[in-house]
């Protein structure tokens, strides 16, 4: 917890009774406990973008996508593709 994050803890906690203090202090508790009960359900779920193993595939996908237009790319040159559909194109 932060210092001003803190301060605030025990200046909030000075006014308010004991009741209200140990429940707000329950809440939290609860409240980070399910956070990281959340964490780590989603990291384990398979459509997780944020998996580790996800993140690779992704890479991967991508580096393969790259190659592969570039690939297209070299074997038919942009600059040349209304040449090609002008002559394909009239019958020529």
């Amino acid at each position: 917890m932060s210092n001003a994050a803190a301060k605030a803890s025990r200046s909030l906690k000075a006014g308010l009774s004991p009741d209200i203090v140990a429940s707000a202090e329950a809440q939290a508790e609860l409240h980070q406990t399910l956070a990281q009960t959340i964490e780590m359900l989603e990291a384990s779920l398979p459509a997780n973008p944020n998996a580790v193993a996800n993140r690779r595939a992704a890479a991967r996908v991508e580096k393969r996508m790259r190659e592969y237009f570039k690939a297209l790319e070299d074997a038919l040159p942009y600059d040349a593709l209304d040449e090609i559909f002008l002559r394909n194109a009239n019958g020529d």
